[in-house]
């Protein structure tokens, strides 16, 4: 809690720092969107790729949606305010605001002394409850770790088949068994 305290002090902007890299970012994205006023400050953004946008800055929504789910304006919304000379950092959600992180950050966890230091009682101390087996059928087989098993060429953990080399125990051979075993022309 001291340290977001302290790191809340030194913010540069009323914003939140990785906020503001975002806003950044979008702000380059805006360059490549014209937006178009149809009054009540909503606008219909086209972007170069062709796509269209509605943007209405008294709601603080676009019909991309990025901006109504995160709370951080979107490279439509952006242009659709450098359009009305808004600055964007004014728009962002208030949960990213400097005065916010202040405010869940001023309470102080105070310090505990040790067990040492701990009151005695007459009671005796806490244990771990005691082991009950779970309803239910056991497993057969244990649960092999990550590591165990590897598959060759693949991520996966699963022991296949594919991949283990059987042998026959009568014959002594490998990659076979009775069904397949050259020995036994029965």
């Amino acid at each position: 809690m001291a340290v977001k305290r302290d790191s809340v002090s030194k913010w540069h902007y009323d914003i939140e720092p990785r906020i503001f890299k975002i806003l950044e970012k979008n702000k380059e994205q805006a360059l490549y969107c014209i937006p178009d006023y149809c009054g009540e400050n909503k606008f219909e953004v086209r972007c170069f790729n062709g796509d269209r946008y509605c943007v209405d800055l008294n709601l603080k929504a676009c019909s991309c949606r990025r901006w109504n789910l995160t709370g951080i304006p979107c490279p439509h919304a952006i242009s659709c305010m450098e359009d009305r000379d808004i600055d964007p950092v004014v728009i962002v959600n208030e949960c990213y605001s400097k005065n916010t992180y202040e405010k869940a950050y001023r309470h102080v966890i105070n310090p505990l002394n040790g067990p040492e230091a701990w009151k005695k009682t007459a009671y005796e101390p806490l244990t771990a409850p005691e082991f009950r087996a779970q309803p239910g059928r056991p497993k057969r087989l244990r649960t092999k770790e990550p590591d165990e098993v590897e598959i060759p060429g693949t991520k996966t953990t699963k022991l296949r088949r594919d991949y283990i080399m059987i042998t026959y125990s009568i014959c002594g051979g490998e990659g076979h068994n009775k069904k397949g075993c050259p020995k036994n022309d029965n």
